[in-house]
């Protein structure tokens, strides 16, 4: 094709239409339309556009060598940028916000106004393109990751994919509103389709094995995150499920033989370092858990825990493995220091909430300790996600625990047992890990 640059658009329409004709594939009018209508006529916004969904991509490639928060910031100015030469670039306006709902749930670069931004962005795409696919993912992505409201957003990724049948990414994220939702055979069944339309991409095995992790169904997890792994070797989040199944399944030596095949350096955002410390303290080994989290972040990404956790309060709880009582309970205390500061703007976050009733029941204020880990619960039970939920309910079950009350803290293990929760808590952890050693 010799075509000016200008006409570049034009020249993408031509190629589709010509592949879909060679394939012998009937398009319907309004496929065909579509492919004639460009995203943009403005060459230039078009190049930031694609520099934007460049350094967007990398946000969550593990094995890059830049700050996620630096490259938010990057790709979020060249969509900015890309809209300010044309307002009405819809396509932009979606990929900005499903950018910004990403960024906020995974707490990269974090901004409260985030979310608010991307609610504002999804409504301009859809303003502008009611009819564009995209405009109802980004849509979506704000139900889903701004407000966990997970039947409008499963109601806006239907309406994109009837706009766009058999796209692999948007069953991709029908699968992860299926699995907030406990409708976990739904959910494998999206993904094995999505696996079928897009046989390259291993996102889709890795999602299934967190699935599958969830029905304790260890076992089949481990084919999935092997094909993952299969199709892409560094791919870390795989890695990272294969640990957490070694973890839940008891085999903590063969966890710390893996780890030291991890890449130096890659520790985002302290996962390696808490696989490391919760290594340690099952194998009853208070000096080297501390070891392990002695150059991480201050606050770390938790395995089968609550998402986010502070160093101190693992610290904490090595010196009291240890014996050193004083020590730990100084250690607490500037957890607890910790947690109340980020609280001041994560004050609805269940997180925080879990984390202060574990500090609460180490100091001995149980009362208070029982009402934290309850408040967590309530702020994200099981009903509302399926998924996330187990988290805080484990949370409060180690509350009991270290509380000294072990007729409450069996009561909820029980509960866990017999639901999905097969990544936050096992048979084989129970036995290990010494934060049920109390009871």
């Amino acid at each position: 094709y010799t075509r000016t640059l200008d006409n570049v658009f034009n020249v993408e329409g031509d190629v589709a239409r010509q592949v879909a004709t060679a394939l012998l594939m009937h398009l319907r009018p309004e496929q065909i339309k579509e492919l004639a209508q460009p995203p943009t006529r403005d060459p230039k916004a078009y190049m930031l556009f694609l520099k934007a969904n460049y350094d967007a991509e990398r946000v969550f490639e593990h094995t890059n060598a830049v700050d996620p928060g630096t490259l938010v910031e990057q790709a979020i100015a060249l969509y900015r940028q890309a809209i300010k030469r044309d307002p009405k670039f819809a396509l932009a306006y979606a990929r900005l916000s499903v950018l910004e709902s990403k960024s906020a749930w995974f707490n990269i670069g974090y901004n409260k106004q985030r979310i608010a931004d991307a609610e504002h962005d999804a409504r301009r795409a859809l303003a502008l393109g009611p009819k564009l696919p995209q405009a109802h993912v980004a849509s979506a992505y704000v139900y889903f990751y701004g407000h966990r409201n997970f039947s409008k957003a499963l109601d806006q990724f239907e309406r994109a994919l009837a706009l766009q049948p058999y796209d692999a990414d948007i069953l991709g994220a029908i699968a992860a509103v299926h699995i907030r939702g406990g409708q976990w055979q739904a959910s494998l069944d999206d993904l094995k389709q999505a696996a079928e339309l897009d046989p390259q991409n291993p996102h889709w095995p890795e999602s299934g094995g967190v699935a599958l992790i969830a029905l304790r169904h260890y076992a089949d997890a481990r084919q999935w995150l092997k094909r993952a792994l299969a199709l892409d070797p560094e791919n870390y989040l795989a890695t990272v499920r294969q640990l957490g199944i070694l973890l839940l399944t008891g085999h903590p030596g063969m966890l710390k033989a893996q780890l030291t095949k991890l890449p130096s350096g890659v520790n985002p955002p302290g996962i390696r370092s808490m696989f490391g410390s919760q290594v340690a303290m099952i194998q009853r080994q208070p000096a080297q858990a501390r070891a392990a989290i002695r150059n991480a972040p201050d606050w770390l990404t938790g395995i089968n825990t609550v998402g986010v956790v502070p160093k101190r309060l693992l610290q904490a709880d090595a010196w009291a493995l240890q014996g050193d009582l004083p020590r730990a309970r100084q250690t607490y205390l500037q957890a607890r220091s910790e947690i109340v500061t980020r609280m001041r703007s994560e004050y609805n976050n269940p997180d925080m909430w879990s984390d202060l009733g574990m500090v609460e029941a180490s100091l001995g204020h149980v009362r208070q300790a029982v009402q934290d880990g309850q408040h967590a619960v309530a702020l994200l039970p099981v009903s509302r996600d399926a998924y996330s939920g187990t988290f805080y309910l484990t949370a409060l079950a180690q509350i009991y625990a270290r509380a000294d009350q072990p007729a409450a803290a069996a009561k909820v293990i029980d509960r866990l047992l017999s639901m999905p929760a097969g990544r936050a808590l096992s048979v084989r952890l129970l036995e290990l890990d010494p934060a049920w050693d109390r009871i």
